[in-house]
């Protein structure tokens, strides 16, 4: 293994670890030192447990210029459950999110089994279509209300969000040509997996509104979240046509109904 192998795998371990530490910093914070501002505190016989949401995505790439151009973003989507758990009276999230991805950049291509030669420009679209689970788990911290029949409740979320890549597909086309060379599966995994690849680890920060039904203390959300994947995606195309990485930022405006 040579010296920049070396030192690569230490960037990606030292990586992991600040963010496991980081993750643990916000789990003891919030149940040793325990603020008292928390959800406990507008009542728990009419506190809502679970949730129901649905949320569009804006995502932020950062790509470099000398392997791909064009880069479009595309739709993204996300649906998502969650289930608030108590912890020395302290508030967690635990959740399991399904998002989409559908964007596109012009690059090169090599096909499988062919020479290798990169003449520097990009004839072929990419166009893909990701699928990915995420298994958010926040800290949560509601606005302080002495009036308990107050309708309108702020809160924030704070934590980590494990993240892993599950099958997905790609669209690559010949510009000049207008023909598609390849549509089919496609891998993405991230640069510094934890544990296992496709495996990493995100971190999480969202505010929102909750609007609480007085009568059974159910309602409806809205929720900004801002998600940081300090991992690059690496995307290989066709039987590792391709070997391009780019970082992304999610910010999203989730929509949902607490019961």
């Amino acid at each position: 293994m040579g010296k920049s192998s070396l030192k690569t795998k230490r960037s990606e371990v030292n990586l992991n670890l600040n963010l496991v530490r980081l993750s643990i910093f916000i789990f003891l914070f919030a149940t040793v030192f325990n603020p008292k501002l928390s959800f406990a505190q507008y009542g728990d016989q009419n506190k809502p447990k679970k949730s129901l949401y649905v949320g569009g995505i804006y995502p932020i790439y950062q790509s470099d210029a000398r392997q791909l151009t064009n880069f479009n973003g595309g739709l993204t989507i996300n649906i998502g459950f969650s289930k608030t758990f108590r912890i020395r009276k302290t508030e967690f999230i635990f959740g399991l999110e399904y998002l989409n991805r559908q964007f596109s950049f012009d690059s090169y291509y090599f096909a499988p089994n062919q020479v290798q030669f990169f003449d520097k420009s990009f004839g072929y679209t990419h166009s893909i279509t990701s699928n990915e689970i995420q298994f958010p788990i926040l800290y949560h911290l509601a606005s302080t209300n002495k009036n308990r029949a107050s309708s309108t409740i702020s809160y924030l979320d704070l934590g980590m969000v494990l993240h892993l890549y599950a099958p997905s597909s790609t669209s690559i086309v010949m510009k000049t040509a207008g023909v598609e060379v390849y549509s089919g599966p496609t891998i993405l995994t991230a640069q510094y997996p934890l544990v296992v690849n496709p495996m990493n680890l995100l971190m999480r920060c969202a505010v929102g509104l909750f609007f609480k039904n007085s009568y059974n203390g159910y309602g409806l959300y809205l929720e900004l979240a801002y998600t940081y994947d300090p991992s690059p995606m690496i995307y290989t195309g066709n039987q590792n046509s391709n070997n391009l990485s780019f970082n992304s930022t999610l910010l999203t405006l989730n929509a949902g109904y607490k019961f």
